[in-house]
């Protein structure tokens, strides 16, 4: 979706997924700038989606700059393709670090009457969180609950993940 559908001069991630914590989430061939922007915590500020206190804009520019200027050995003597797909990755998360949008990530803006209307847990707030996402202009966002297989214990584990999508869901099991 974020390939075919997303923004080519966003200032955000076309692609968010909230919840989960899967190192091996990825684009596949499809390259890095299509890759997921991962919030794992969905009731926190992204650590990465920021200016580090500090660091101002300006700052936080002759440090891009150096990276550029360290990059060109490294590009000259057979990197180049790397260097080029670590160029667009660094270029989004800069965007997305100085963009306003990013306090989207802040689901502690909302009241709390709006933040209680979603639930207190960790998906009624990463619900809240892709909505906020969604209205800033994010084509896809992918939130991810547990693991679903329920192969082993079928009924338990149905029951238990789905109290948590709806804590006031009153599931019975069959006896």
């Amino acid at each position: 979706m974020a390939s075919e559908l997303g923004k080519k001069d966003f200032d955000l991630p076309n692609f968010v997924s909230v919840g989960s914590r899967n190192a091996a989430v990825g684009s596949g061939f499809l390259g890095m700038h299509v890759s997921p922007f991962v919030v794992a915590n969905p009731e926190q500020m992204p650590s990465n989606a920021e200016l580090p206190q500090g660091i101002n804009t300006k700052r936080f520019g002759r440090r891009l700059d150096l990276l550029k200027d360290l990059e060109v050995d490294f590009a000259e003597s057979g990197g180049g393709p790397r260097v080029q797909e670590h160029k667009a990755l660094y270029g989004n998360a800069s965007q997305m670090v100085l963009s306003p949008g990013s306090r989207r990530f802040d689901v502690s803006q909302e009241s709390d009457k709006v933040r209680d209307r979603y639930g207190r847990t960790p998906f009624g707030q990463g619900c809240l969180l892709a909505r906020r996402l969604v209205e800033q202009g994010i084509t896809f966002v992918e939130w991810k609950l547990g693991n679903w297989d329920t192969h082993d214990d079928n009924f338990n584990r149905v029951k238990t993940l789905s109290e948590a999508a709806d804590p006031d869901l009153q599931l019975s099991l069959p006896n």
